[in-house]
């Protein structure tokens, strides 16, 4: 006799299974229901890894934003020093030492770099290694809480670098005023004299 007995009651059957089949079929259902747990937290990685690499190209692209930003205020100041310097009594060591503070800043402004780019291959690689490598569960409530901490700093550092730049544009626009009332001033006794 096999490990299964049928036996037929009232048009139905009823299949009585040996202890060893039974075995066989609770083993069946954990692996079942293991491998079932195991495509799911598969599914749940491969969605946490595709979000921080959303993230990280979200806050790439603040980053480029806020360098900008630094750029457009670093002209702006040395715009000001040079207007600074163009309406104050020229001292030879002062002007000395100002062409020595923007020279390397306008190197930096008329050179080509650029931010660090990532390459896509290596962000694709950094992935796989991130599929296959990196269980990133247990850092991710590390990871939220400083991508948190550093997206508000980055913010506030937007709100200064904002909050800088509209001072410099009205400082910039008090000193071309007043340059224009110290040449008109200038010009006003020369008029006179003619």
């Amino acid at each position: 006799m096999d490990n299964t007995t049928s036996t037929t009651l009232q048009n139905s059957t009823i299949c009585v299974l040996s202890p060893d089949t039974t075995d066989t079929t609770i083993e069946d259902l954990f692996q079942l229901g293991a491998m079932r747990r195991y495509s799911e937290d598969l599914k749940n990685t491969q969605r946490q890894v595709e979000e921080h690499a959303r993230l990280w190209a979200d806050t790439k692209l603040e980053y480029l934003d806020t360098y900008k930003q630094l750029c457009d205020i670093m002209k702006q100041v040395a715009l000001r020093e040079i207007l600074d310097t163009m309406f104050s009594p020229m001292d030879i060591n002062n002007t000395e030492e100002i062409v020595a503070n923007t020279t390397p800043m306008r190197s930096f402004l008329t050179s080509d770099k650029r931010p660090m780019q990532v390459a896509d291959l290596v962000l694709q690689v950094t992935q796989d290694e991130l599929k296959f490598r990196h269980n990133p569960r247990h850092k991710l409530d590390k990871q939220q809480r400083v991508f948190a901490e550093n997206h508000e700093a980055r913010k506030s550092i937007a709100e200064m670098m904002e909050n800088m730049k509209k001072l410099i544009e009205t400082l910039i626009q008090q000193v071309m005023d007043q340059s224009v009332v110290e040449l008109s001033q200038m010009t006003a006794p020369r008029r006179e004299n003619n």
